[in-house]
């Protein structure tokens, strides 16, 4: 294996799939692109960013520094597991998540995919979250969905 690529979104369920593709790729040998997606799409933009695209763009900013100390505190909570492990971090605000980590997949040419169950979305009752399951639907590569650590049995 080559190019696997994991999101990673600030909960539980992304701590869990960094960890498992941590320990994928230093298993295999891959190198490992963490991705955490802002979701930045019309239908979040409010009427005032019409007449203010600096103040959008401002947002979109602290959105993307966020997102970058998101993947910092992961991979350091992720504790020595990427011992000999590349990693390469993105971080993309223009999508909706599911789509990002997509088309990183799909741009990284990624053998694999990894995403937790359950990550900030609502619903906590579905087996699997909107973006696992866009992923698992459309996604270029296999796709590893980690489970929660108290799934029920």
């Amino acid at each position: 294996m080559r190019t696997m690529v994991v999101g990673v979104d600030g909960s539980e369920g992304g701590q869990r799939a960094l960890a498992s593709a941590l320990r994928l790729a230093q298993a295999t040998g891959a190198a490992l692109r963490a991705v955490h997606a802002c979701a930045r799409r019309p239908a979040d933009i409010p009427e005032t960013y019409l007449a203010d695209a600096h103040a959008f763009e401002q947002d979109v900013e602290v959105a993307r520094r966020r997102g970058e100390q998101i993947l910092e505190e992961a991979l350091q909570a992720a504790n020595g597991q990427n011992s000999g492990v590349t990693v390469e971090r993105q971080v993309v605000c223009d999508e909706r998540p599911a789509d990002v980590l997509r088309r990183q997949a799909r741009d990284s040419d990624a053998e694999m995919l990894v995403v937790g169950s359950r990550g900030l979305g609502g619903f906590s009752g579905l087996l699997l979250g909107s973006v696992s399951q866009q992923c698992v639907q459309h996604a270029p590569c296999p796709v590893l969905v980690v489970p929660p650590e108290d799934r029920p049995s």
